[in-house]
């Protein structure tokens, strides 16, 4: 979000499980499977990564902390307020997002969102939060050309963007999976960081040669003063 055809992120199969990427380790990241979007949503330190509850267990877990959210109307004006965003249907309209068909589509088949309910958009018209079909708040930034998800349902998604951004997750493009936008960012950082020890290393190994040459060359000459002094004796 901006602040950052292989396979359907959010396909809408009978099939319903997050599947834990082993590979991945402890990196918290998953695969979207059917409508459990709302299980990676709820509050996490509640459960194992790799337990899986029920929907019966799942929606208790939903209810009670949706009871200990804001409300939706206090966390609409803290976006407006503290963030700077607005209705998308207010009296200003919001242009550049006429979602044609291609850019349906698009969603469709790279995020698998076939609807799109747009709710806000930011200050500077590049970001929107909509809705799904089945509820679920999304964040698309048109600059960066990222989907996020926020949260299960448009309270939840904003209490998630406000106050626990560690939620969030964002949609790989290339490959389908959601990973958490925090994890991401410290990949991006651990591999920026990698890049520079790299950068560093060959630069070091840079000197280190000239280094080399110049004291070849250095002891070339010396030897050729050397040399000259002694034909003059």
């Amino acid at each position: 979000m901006c602040t950052s055809a292989k396979e359907r992120p959010l396909p809408f199969s009978s099939e319903s499980a997050w599947e834990y990427d082993s590979e991945k380790r402890d990196l918290e990241v998953r695969k979207l499977h059917g409508d459990e979007c709302l299980d990676f949503f709820m509050l996490m330190e509640t459960r194992s990564p790799n337990q899986f509850s029920n929907n019966d267990s799942t929606r208790k877990r939903n209810n009670r902390a949706m009871r200990e959210l804001p409300s939706y109307s206090e966390l609409v004006e803290t976006l407006k307020n503290d963030r700077k965003f607005r209705e998308f249907h207010g009296p200003k309209p919001t242009k550049g997002w006429q979602l044609d068909q291609e850019y349906k589509e698009y969603f469709n088949e790279t995020y698998g969102v076939i609807n799109i309910h747009p709710l806000f958009v930011d200050h500077s018209g590049v970001v929107v939060f909509f809705l799904d079909d089945r509820g679920i708040l999304f964040a698309w930034c048109e600059m960066t050309k990222e989907m996020d998800v926020l949260g299960i349902n448009k309270i939840e998604g904003l209490a998630n963007y406000l106050y626990h951004s560690e939620k969030v997750c964002v949609i790989m493009e290339d490959t389908g999976k959601l990973v958490p936008r925090g994890v991401l960012e410290r990949l991006i950082e651990e591999e920026m960081a990698k890049k520079r020890l790299e950068e560093e290393k060959l630069a070091e190994e840079k000197w280190e040669k000239n280094r080399e040459k110049r004291l070849v060359k250095k002891k070339r000459l010396a030897e050729k003063k050397r040399l000259a002094e002694e034909k003059q004796k």
